[in-house]
């Protein structure tokens, strides 16, 4: 907010605190001289008066402090913001009276007739101080008298810029120029004086009261000495910045170390105030909605699961703010074979999933999103990348906030008045518009009058994920004949009993310690503190396995990252010595090996176990492991830890066919007995610190 916005915003709130006092002993006068039945005191009304003050710093706060256009509404449009301020804070006073079960004290006549007068009063002192601000000569607050240095052949449109303007703060009484050359006396009326010389003279001084300085035709070191002779003088000097009038955007001054900048944004962006407000409103507004949410989970998981096993949330790339890509989570509505099924003719979309659809109930998960800072429930749409690519400057530029669940684009069929809605929402910002706007796009979902439609785009995407997903549920081919070595009923069934609840008992014990941990590797570089990562389990089946994560955020840039040297070890141990993208957290987390722990989750869900061979990626199997040793290894569950991680870890590699042989070792001597003593061998290792790498 700049000065003049500033004084003007404290003008305005002085009018405004003055009409409600005035409009307060109005009310009452009316009331009780001119309403029979009334004998209440004016006393009585303290607390009235009182509450609707609170009330109006609530809205000022909220609503006013970015209300920056009073200088330049009509009489008509100030009429208007009067109303709409009246209503606001009665709309509270209410609010409050009938929370607190108080509103019978107060005569609602009287409310009535305070609402009306206030309004009066108010649009009428506001009109009042407004033309009386803007009067040169009658102005209630007398402006600077300001010498204008220019060069003379431009000074009279920057007459016109400062006396011709809105700014009631200053008034140039006299022009001066460096040129004693100058042929004029006068421009429009104000004297010229020319000349160094005469610029600092007693008699010129005592008439002014500061000076604008624009330096079209002087160059740094001669404003550096104008500045410095006029502040010896005891006069306030502002000198204009050229670099404003490069662009016709939204600009404001700032420094960035030592170096003064002019920033450039197409739009007026939000106040630090009302983006910390926004989020909070955000927040409340996700853990409000976060219970529905997880029931609404449920009954989806349960239905889904039926007709088309899977996962319930599906993730989308989308453009959010600041041009930064994030996952979208959504309700998955169509089924796997969705592609299959519309070849056929038949409907992609699950049971469930069309209910979803029509209820508008698919994006709830978004609150996930919103909760971990990504979008608002309210704000410009999110755009895929395709469709950013083809988006124009203007369109882009809305991306200066973060994108909404909801928006003007759900409610509104003209693309360019929706445009120019989601722009004036930006720069106008209040928690009204979030509230008012979230209630319209509520009533509209609930009435089927959505202009948000699934599209070809969103199509395709959905079923390129259902595409996705069925791939990875499909398990890889090997020739499982060539091992029909198996494993006893008793001890597998015996295994899985102590594998759920040693994971279940450890998930409960260790729950202080992973918050600590997410707490950390957050902190650290601020990414996710989980990654998963696919590897093949059981008979072939593929499986997510959870870590915390140790690497980079960028981690997958390998080219970027890796030498030549470092690249050839990854690509054949898929391990490297002493890895660059290893955070320092991580480095920790791996020489203790608490980046495996929340592989408990994948033992709870069954498809890993405590004690195993560790589970590999597809390539690395089929790379190291011929058909009959892939079928033996993939004859069990894969572990948590097993007998090469605890007797050898990093020491075993693949070059020499160590780990593979100690792997297989395992799968053909499994037993209770030697599954113990792995456990407990792989604890003495690690607290050793045996075979460790960074």
């Amino acid at each position: 907010m700049n000065n003049l916005k500033r004084y003007t915003l404290y003008i305005v709130n002085a009018v405004d605190i003055t009409s409600f006092f005035i409009a307060y002993v109005l009310s009452y006068l009316i009331r009780s001289n001119f309403i029979h039945d009334f004998a209440g005191k004016l006393s009585d009304y303290n607390n009235f008066l009182l509450v609707v003050l609170i009330a109006y710093f609530i809205v000022n706060f909220l609503v006013i402090y970015k209300d920056d256009r009073f200088l330049l509404r009509n009489n008509y449009q100030e009429f208007i913001s009067s109303v709409k301020i009246s209503a606001l804070v009665m709309t509270l006073v209410i609010i409050y009276l009938n929370f607190f079960k108080i509103s019978g004290i107060y005569s609602r006549l009287f409310e009535l007739i305070y609402f009306t007068v206030m309004v009066i009063v108010d649009f009428f002192l506001r009109s009042f101080f407004k033309k009386r601000l803007l009067s040169s000569k009658n102005s209630l607050i007398k402006p600077e008298k300001v010498l204008l240095i220019c060069d003379p052949a431009k000074a009279a449109g920057y007459i016109h810029r400062i006396n011709d303007s809105v700014d009631w703060r200053f008034k140039v009484e006299k022009v001066g120029t460096l040129n004693t050359r100058a042929s004029a006396k006068d421009i429009d009326g104000i004297p010229l004086v020319k000349g160094y010389n005469r610029l600092l003279a007693d008699q010129l001084l005592n008439e002014i009261d500061s000076v604008i300085i624009v330096p079209d035709m002087v160059n740094s070191e001669r404003v550096a000495s104008l500045l410095k002779d006029f502040k010896m003088h005891g006069k306030t000097a502002h000198v204009q910045v050229p670099e404003f009038d490069i662009d016709a955007s939204f600009k404001s001054l700032d420094n960035i170390g030592d170096l003064a900048i002019v920033t450039y944004k197409d739009l007026q962006p939000m106040s630090i105030r009302q983006k910390l407000f926004k989020r909070l409103l955000d927040i409340l507004l996700g853990l409000l909605v976060f219970p529905l949410y997880c029931v609404l989970w449920l009954v989806v998981r349960i239905f889904t699961a039926a007709e088309s096993p899977g996962p319930v949330l599906v993730k989308r790339v989308r453009v959010g703010r600041n041009n930064r890509r994030f996952y979208q989570y959504r309700f998955r509505l169509f089924r796997t074979d969705a592609e299959k099924r519309i070849e056929n003719g038949l409907s992609p979309y699950t049971a469930v999933g069309r209910i979803l659809c029509a209820l508008h109930l698919d994006g709830m998960p978004e609150i996930l999103n919103v909760l971990a800072g990504e979008m608002s429930f309210v704000g410009p749409k999110a755009p895929s990348l395709p469709r950013y690519l083809e988006m124009h400057e203007k369109e882009r530029s809305l991306l200066t906030v973060k994108p909404g669940i909801i928006g003007n684009w759900a409610v509104e069929k003209d693309p360019e008045k929706a445009l120019e809605d989601e722009q004036t929402y930006i720069e106008n910002w209040n928690v009204l518009k979030d509230l008012s706007l979230l209630i319209f796009c509520v009533l509209r979902f609930l009435t089927f009058r959505s202009l948000r439609i699934h599209g070809d785009v969103h199509m395709s995407e959905e079923i390129g994920i259902c595409k996705s997903i069925q791939e990875f549920q499909t398990p890889i081919e090997y020739k499982k004949e060539l091992y029909d070595g198996k494993s006893g009923l008793l001890y597998v069934a015996f295994k899985r009993v102590i594998d759920f609840v040693l994971s279940a008992t450890g998930l409960l014990l260790l729950s202080p310690l992973f918050l600590i941990l997410i707490v950390i590797i957050i902190s650290d570089d601020g990414g996710t503190p989980f990654y998963t990562h696919e590897r093949i389990g059981k008979n072939g089946k593929k499986i997510k396995v959870y870590k915390f994560r140790s690497m980079r955020k960028d981690a997958g840039k390998l080219e970027d990252l890796l030498n030549e040297e470092q690249l050839e070890q990854y690509r054949q141990e898929f391990k490297i010595e002493n890895d660059p993208r290893i955070t320092g957290i991580g480095s920790f987390l791996r020489k203790t090996s608490l980046d495996e722990l929340p592989q408990i989750i994948n033992i709870l869900a069954g498809q890993m176990s405590i004690v195993g061979p560790r589970p590999i990626m597809k390539d690395e199997l089929f790379k190291n492991y011929s058909g009959d040793e892939v079928a033996k290894l993939l004859s069990v569950d894969p572990g948590l830890t097993g007998y090469w991680q605890a007797y050898a870890r990093n020491n075993a590699e693949y070059r020499d066919h160590k780990r593979q042989d100690m792997e297989l070792y395992y799968v053909e001597h499994q037993s209770l007995f030697f599954d113990i003593k792995i456990f407990f061998k792989t604890i003495a290792s690690v607290l050793k610190k045996e075979g460790v790498k960074s």
